[in-house]
């Protein structure tokens, strides 16, 4: 339970890091979508 916790923790911040650059580079919400996915899994 705890260690799922941390990892839930880390995904958001990860995710909101991700959301941030590709919001940023990318144009419409899909691509915006596509890109925090593949951020997400890079890191």
């Amino acid at each position: 339970m705890r260690t799922k916790r941390r990892v839930e923790a880390f995904d958001t911040h990860m995710f909101a890091q991700c959301n941030t650059s590709c919001e940023v580079s990318s144009m419409t919400p899909a691509d915006v979508y596509r890109c925090i996915d593949r951020c997400s899994r890079d890191r």
